[in-house]
């Protein structure tokens, strides 16, 4: 008899392991991340590399969506 009843219900335990390996790694990762990250040029790249990617994102939404006229006014 097989643990599983599906092959659809084995893949999804499947992806519950990966997501908890996942989130014990990061907790593990976490520390030594934040001590090699400290320096405050390297946060301040990391916080314009973040700004840069959001601005390019809303940039590409508009293009793609194009808004009506009521909502140019706005």
């Amino acid at each position: 008899m097989s643990v599983f009843r599906t092959r659809k219900e084995k893949q999804l335990w499947f992806y519950v392991i990966v997501i908890l390996v996942a989130i014990f790694s990061v907790l593990a990762i976490g520390r030594p991340l934040q001590e090699m990250l400290r320096d405050q040029n390297t946060q301040a790249g990391f916080f314009l590399i973040g700004m840069l990617l959001t601005g390019a994102t809303i940039v590409v939404h508009g293009l793609k969506v194009r808004p009506a006229k009521v909502e140019w006014v706005i």
